[in-house]
């Protein structure tokens, strides 16, 4: 099972966000949780050489992939196999763990306590999220991120005459409902008609100028979720 769980803020006031200077002091300041995450955590995971495979699965597979499509079918929990990965971008950070709720609970009690003992920094448990990564998504920078369920997953043969199987792959999604509630809030969108709308905070601009702002604004959001699975729905609602 995959979990993720995110993310560390300081308790107090810190420095503007967006700028280029934010992200390089949250490198710098957290470094050490990253070698603390890297040496310590991940190591307790390598645990097995192999997970063991679902029966169920097994059978379903021998019989062809037809038997599987559409059916939702649950890996194995083997206590006996487990694996950490981890990646951080600035305060945000996703961890990924082939392992048990459990597991998932007692990492999030160790970072919270290496976080406010080593750095002075409280983990905002609001943002902080357990989640099963081929029923849910976890948000990481703007991105709804999961893996595709087994009615969606590739078919692929390992070997000439051996058993294929169905193969997840991770899907990054753009929260489409969320930006277009932010372009509503921010004047963009029409609460009731759900269209793009004047804007009264740019009455007195000119119509070039009022043209090259929108547009600037549709390009920022197309360009950064231009790698998103669901790009084309996206890229037709904000245009």
């Amino acid at each position: 099972m995959v979990k993720t769980l995110r993310r560390a803020e300081s308790k107090s006031k810190g420095i503007l966000q967006g700028g280029n200077l934010s992200p390089l002091l949250y490198n710098i300041y957290m470094h050490e949780f990253d070698e603390w995450v890297i040496n310590t955590l991940t190591p307790e995971f390598e645990v097995g050489k192999r997970k063991k495979a679902n029966p169920e699965y097994t059978k379903l597979v021998r019989k062809g992939k037809n038997s599987i499509k559409g059916r939702l079918i649950m890996p194995t929990l083997d206590e006996g196999f487990k694996r950490l990965k981890y990646i951080r971008y600035a305060d945000d950070f996703l961890i990924g763990v082939i392992g048990s709720k459990m597991d998932c609970i007692e990492l999030i009690n160790k970072i919270k306590i290496f976080l406010k003992e080593r750095l002075g920094l409280t983990l905002n448990v609001e943002k902080t999220k357990i989640t099963n990564a081929s029923q849910d998504s976890a948000k990481f920078l703007g991105y709804n991120i999961h893996i595709t369920p087994p009615s969606k997953q590739i078919v692929r043969r390992v070997k000439p005459g051996r058993l294929t199987r169905l193969v997840g792959r991770p899907v990054f999604d753009a929260p489409i409902k969320s930006i277009a509630d932010k372009l509503e809030s921010l004047g963009f969108v029409h609460k009731r008609t759900k269209m793009p709308t004047r804007n009264g905070k740019f009455t007195h601009h000119t119509l070039p100028d009022l043209i090259n702002h929108y547009k600037t604004v549709e390009y920022g959001i197309r360009n950064y979720y231009r790698i998103a699975n669901n790009f084309g729905r996206l890229a037709a609602r904000v245009h």
